[in-house]
């Protein structure tokens, strides 16, 4: 599913996600194995974003 996203897709759901994490690391205590892999899921989005931004330009620089 995130390889089909775009870059904008992308940074839209890394945002909500960080939104997400940080309402309910507040409301309720999280433990360390949840949160470490929320943390590495946001690492690949992050990743993937970078990915499709580098294609952006790479298009843009060829136009």
């Amino acid at each position: 599913m995130l390889n089909d996203m775009n870059y904008d897709e992308l940074d839209d759901l890394y945002i909500g996600m960080s939104r997400f994490l940080h309402e309910e690391l507040a409301r309720r205590n999280f433990g360390i194995i949840d949160s470490m892999k929320m943390v590495r899921k946001f690492d690949e989005i992050r990743e993937l974003i970078k990915e499709r931004q580098h294609d952006l330009e790479k298009k843009e620089l060829r136009a």
